[in-house]
């Protein structure tokens, strides 16, 4: 396979899916967005652009993805995180526009780039649950995406997207000691 795709900005982050129903694309974040890109034996081709407005610095695609090439029904679900420190989920489907839900910003997230994230909810149906988040700021976080207690939140949208809680994300915060 030799293909090639022109992002349009710098890249600094890019990360395959390894789910089997979605095992043909990739995410790409550049200087302001993260594009998805469905890629086959000689091409490749935008399914989705989300606009996040900062350069992106971490990607982890969700279990709750599939590709068109496998269904109709096709979904993608996925995390970025921002120079801005914020984190986002971002959401598609066959039927449905790009959804882009922020949370992990203010007081409550780090204070620092974040660096990598991985969604950690092992291989059942709390597996897009946790994300977890390591960033500059030498903290571990650990965001529970769909917590059972239900937190207004004043920063929260009237509005949420079809798979993000409408409540505040549930973090344990660890602090990763500096080796002296």
């Amino acid at each position: 396979m030799d293909v090639r795709h022109s992002h349009g900005t710098e890249v600094h982050v890019v990360r395959a899916c390894y789910e089997d129903d979605a095992a043909d694309l990739i995410a790409v974040g550049g200087a302001h967005s993260v594009e998805i890109l469905l890629l086959t034996e000689s091409s490749c081709k935008t399914i989705a652009n989300f606009h996040i407005g900062t350069r992106v610095t971490a990607l982890a695609w969700s279990s709750r993805v599939s590709s068109p090439s496998s269904t109709d029904e096709w979904s993608i679900e996925l995390a970025a995180a921002g120079a801005d420190f914020g984190l986002y989920l971002l959401s598609k489907s066959a039927s449905e526009e790009e959804e882009i839900f922020p949370f992990g910003g203010g007081r409550s997230g780090h204070h620092g780039k974040v660096n990598d994230m991985t969604f950690c909810g092992g291989r059942s149906e709390d597996s897009s649950r946790y994300l977890a988040t390591v960033s500059d700021d030498k903290m571990l976080m650990v965001w529970d995406l769909h917590p059972t207690i239900d937190i207004a939140s004043p920063h929260s949208p009237v509005t949420s997207p079809r798979h993000a809680p409408a409540h505040r994300h549930t973090v344990v915060k660890f602090h990763i000691p500096s080796r002296a």
